[in-house]
């Protein structure tokens, strides 16, 4: 009979098999890996690697009086790193932004709009944007900006061309 549980990571619900206990499971949701404990009392909790929250079985006849049943919850852990979804990878974005600085700057607007997408979905998940995912965001801006002063250059020599055949 399955066992429910929540991922550790981000909440989402899923069930599990009578015999999980110490394996570890990825969640559908956030692509996290999850480690499997049984708690005291019947059940299961998800948790992270080496986390050691001590769980609290519900309150049965020989407890201590005066005291309460306590829920096994695990609590957050900090050093857990999750996965945003979406967004494009780091490196991807990363190689996107050196080619608009080095080769060609119309993968600018590319860089920087796949980077904001990025930072976005970090923000969602509650993590920084990794360092590559953020110097292909910044190297998208500024070939954006070069492509803009490129294209207000251009347009001035062509005007200037214009005037000065239209003045012979």
């Amino acid at each position: 009979m399955p066992v429910p549980a929540n991922c550790a990571y981000c909440g989402a619900g899923m069930n599990l098999p009578d015999s999980a206990a110490g394996k570890r499971v990825r969640c559908p949701s956030c692509d996290a890996v999850n480690v499997i404990y049984a708690n005291a009392g019947g059940g299961y909790r998800l948790g992270t690697e080496g986390d050691e929250v001590a769980t609290i079985a519900s309150a049965s006849p020989s407890a201590a009086p005066g005291r309460a049943a306590m829920s096994p919850e695990p609590r957050p852990v900090a050093s857990a790193v999750r996965k945003p979804s979406g967004g494009g990878d780091g490196t991807t974005i990363f190689v996107l932004g050196l080619l608009s600085i080095i080769l060609c700057q119309i993968l600018g607007p590319i860089a920087w709009i796949m980077g904001n997408s990025h930072r976005a979905a970090c923000r969602r998940a509650g993590v920084e944007p990794d360092g590559l995912a953020t110097g292909g965001w910044v190297m998208g801006i500024i070939a954006t900006g070069i492509l803009a002063f490129s294209f207000i250059i251009i347009l001035f020599v062509l005007v200037l061309g214009m005037a000065g055949a239209a003045a012979q």
